[in-house]
């Protein structure tokens, strides 16, 4: 079909094209007579997701846009979450129940008499609790729990009450302005106070709820830290006092000094019994030297009761000497054991002195000098031995408290190694802590949503979509009947055409007679015929 046709098809069937979607136009114009005002408020919420600072922020740190994107739909899906639109709804109706008469900015007289009708006075003293909305919404969300085919229940799945999450979710535009941290949240209703109402609770419910879930994030990662950290806290306490208890009982105030302090006398002590053994071997040598100056024997010397007595008891007071001067004991006390010990020297030396009268010795030296040099050593050779015992007695003490150190710090060692496992533990755990409260202030500060265009209350309605309506069923109806009559025309098996009738009998188009019958009344028919039929006779010649 070419457009000369397609022309003259819609020619033909004129009335058809023009009189039905007519009609539908000037139903459609009736039955929207009554259509009702729709009224529609808007509010802005800044975000921050995009460009907001947070405590974690760096000076050049770029832009995730990957997850700021991610955490718009995240804000998206929470508004439009059925549990959030129900939260309004609830909140709505909690709202609408403590109003008493209807007025413009609250509730329209038409809401607030079909809100009368549909919750009876019994249910609303159950619910209603005056000047409270907080009360009012926690018995509705309390009443609606108690059953599932309540009031309450039916009002929220309703599919034309404002309070219905349905009618809610069917009337919210929710929407990122362009590439901005903004979200424009719109709202329409066929009351101005309740389309205002409505998208103020929207955004007071969602910004509530989304700071929840995002501080739900980190509360329980704070908790487990908290709880480990007491834990953590109980070993570190209870390893430090078994240190401190093994410290107390072992007399412990620096074991690594004390070691060190005790080492280091060691060797002090065996380098004092080095000299003390050169000064011992030094004396025994000058006192056989003198010895064999003079015609005496020792055994002499020592059975003679007197000067043993003396020497036993010179011995004992060298030996405490030299026992208080190695030990650092009391001045006074070591000046006291000295006077004794010269006491007794000069004892000794009276004795001697006494017993052996002569003058001089073999060699012709004065034997009372022999004899003062002989006491001399021979005093020296035994104070030598006593100071030598106290070393070798100090050097056995050395051995045994060797013995008691050591299983010592091997215990200690343990116990500073549970300490020290027990420290890192806990300073691991308070790191982890410090971070998820760093992370937990983080999202606080990054989560404050912020209301920049707050919802107003819509004082015009929305220009009416009833020419909209009627424009649009006048060209559906225009549409659908040109596409049936275009449709019977190409699929009817009607000869309209020379083409279709050679198509249709497989002969060759010579001519044809008009049909009359569909043509105007004032068409000079035997002039047309005539036009046909020599045309007839043309082709028959031709052929």
């Amino acid at each position: 079909m070419n457009l000369l046709e397609f022309i003259r098809l819609n020619l033909r069937n004129w009335k058809v094209l023009f009189l039905f979607p007519l009609l539908t136009a000037v139903a459609a114009f009736i039955f929207t007579g009554n259509l009702q005002k729709e009224y529609e408020s808007s509010t802005v919420v800044y975000t921050g997701l995009a460009s907001g600072y947070s405590i974690t922020s760096a000076e050049d740190e770029r832009v995730d846009y990957f997850a700021v994107n991610n955490a718009f739909d995240n804000l998206m899906a929470t508004i439009k979450s059925r549990e959030t639109l129900e939260m309004v709804g609830m909140k709505l109706l909690a709202r609408n129940l403590l109003i008493s008469k209807p007025e413009l900015k609250k509730l329209s007289t038409e809401n607030f008499e079909h809100l009368t009708e549909i919750i009876p006075d019994s249910i609303r003293k159950k619910l209603v609790v005056p000047s409270s909305l907080e009360l009012t919404y926690a018995n509705i969300e309390l009443y609606r729990k108690l059953n599932e085919n309540n009031i309450i229940t039916t009002l929220l799945n309703s599919k034309n009450e404002i309070y219905s999450a349905e009618v809610i979710n069917k009337n919210m535009t929710a929407a990122r302005k362009q590439a901005s941290d903004m979200i424009e949240i719109t709202y329409k209703a066929g009351d101005p106070a309740v389309c205002q109402q409505t998208l103020q609770m929207i955004v007071d419910v969602f910004i509530n709820r989304y700071k929840g879930m995002k501080g739900g994030e980190t509360d329980n990662v704070v908790k487990y830290y908290e709880e480990q950290l007491r834990l953590a806290s109980a070993r570190l306490k209870n390893a430090e006092g078994t240190l401190r208890d093994f410290s107390s009982q072992n007399k412990i105030i620096n074991y690594y000094e004390q070691a060190k302090f005790i080492a280091e006398s060691k060797e002090d002590v065996v380098s004092d019994k080095q000299k003390q053994e050169e000064a011992l071997m030094a004396s025994r040598a000058a006192l056989s030297r003198i010895e064999g100056k003079i015609s005496l024997r020792k055994n002499l010397m020592e059975v003679n009761e007197n000067i043993a007595g003396y020497r036993e008891q010179l011995s004992s007071i060298n030996y405490k000497i030299a026992n208080a001067e190695l030990y650092n004991e009391d001045i006074d006390k070591i000046q006291k054991y000295r006077k004794k010990a010269e006491e007794l020297k000069k004892q000794i030396a009276g004795e001697i002195e006494n017993q052996y009268k002569l003058n001089n010795s073999s060699e012709g030296v004065s034997r009372e000098s022999l004899l003062n040099e002989w006491l001399s050593n021979y005093l020296a050779v035994d104070e030598n031995q006593s100071k030598l015992k106290v070393i070798i007695d100090r050097l056995d003490g050395f051995d045994k408290i060797y013995n008691d150190m050591a299983p010592i710090g091997s215990r200690l060692k343990q116990i500073e190694r549970e300490v020290e496992v027990a420290e890192k533990e806990y300073l691991s755990v308070l790191h982890g802590l410090n971070l998820a409260k760093l992370r937990q202030k983080n999202l606080e500060i990054s989560t404050n949503l912020t209301i920049t265009d707050f919802p107003f209350f819509p004082l015009q309605p929305q220009s009416s979509k009833r020419m909209f309506l009627v424009i649009l069923s006048f060209l559906a109806t225009f549409i659908v009947a040109i596409s049936v009559i275009l449709g019977r025309t190409l699929l009817g098996k009607s000869i309209k055409t020379p083409e279709r009738a050679e198509k249709f009998t497989g002969l060759r188009f010579m001519g044809a007679l008009p049909d009359y019958t569909t043509m105007h009344t004032n068409i000079d028919t035997a002039v047309l015929d005539d036009m046909v039929l020599s045309h007839l006779s043309s082709s028959l010649q031709l052929e």
